[in-house]
């Protein structure tokens, strides 16, 4: 069976995570924890990762299938674009 939802939820949520290569204390948990007030390495509420890669991967384990209309993911720029917002449909 597969949840419809008509409304925004955060189903990811504390929920368990993964990302291939982390930066320092910056672990793929901060993408999930609902801290959304200064996302940046300063404020210690996002993923980061680490080295100089090409590519990175981050999971979500949500627990169960869901059909989406939209994912929303926050991603951060150490400069004037801090908290920009992507929309993938």
């Amino acid at each position: 069976m597969i949840r419809t939802l008509n409304v925004v939820e955060n189903l990811a949520y504390k929920k368990h995570t993964w990302q291939t290569i982390t930066r320092y204390q910056y672990t793929s948990s901060k993408a999930v924890d609902g801290k959304l007030t200064l996302r940046m390495e300063q404020g210690n509420q996002c993923a980061v990762t680490g080295g100089n890669v090409s590519e990175a991967a981050w999971t979500v384990d949500l627990g169960k299938v869901y059909a989406f209309h939209s994912i929303f993911i926050y991603f951060t720029h150490e400069e004037s674009d801090a908290g920009k917002k992507t929309i993938f449909k």
